[in-house]
């Protein structure tokens, strides 16, 4: 099975449940700081890209686990995947879930922002991070 957690942009939440979904990120406590603040360089390189599958790892199941932007065309690429994988007589399971409730304000003035202080930009991604987190916890316990 390939498990996909998707949202407006695809290295925020998407990215930050994916990564407790395989175990990256701890559930117990935040991840260091330097992990954060990678997360903070993904979201800076890639955030604004559109249907760009990112890889996080394995689960405890061996199965793939991916985060996904997709703007606000999230109804749509679930439908492309799995009719993708009709088209393909692909028959290993796609689970696809969203993300998009989790996201809040932040990353859309971050991404869009005209911020042009990186250090600022970073300190508010903490913030939303920390915000952020015990949510991004539940909703994989949810899903798992």
């Amino acid at each position: 099975m390939r498990i996909v957690y998707y949202s407006y942009w695809g290295t925020y939440a998407a990215y930050t449940t994916a990564a407790l979904h395989t175990g990256l990120y701890p559930k117990d406590r935040l991840p260091p700081a330097e992990w954060i603040a990678e997360q903070y360089e993904l979201c800076s390189r890639y955030g604004k890209q559109t249907g760009n599958l990112i890889y996080v790892g394995m689960d405890d199941q061996f199965s793939e686990v991916y985060s996904l932007g997709c703007r606000r065309h999230g109804g749509m690429v679930v439908r492309a995947i799995q009719h993708i994988s009709d088209i393909f007589s692909i028959s290993e399971p796609v689970h696809l879930i969203s993300t998009e409730s989790l996201d809040g304000l932040m990353p859309l003035l971050l991404q869009n922002s005209c911020f042009s202080n990186h250090k600022l930009k970073e300190r508010l991604f903490t913030k939303w991070f920390y915000e952020s987190y015990p949510k991004c916890i539940k909703r994989t316990e949810k899903e798992k």
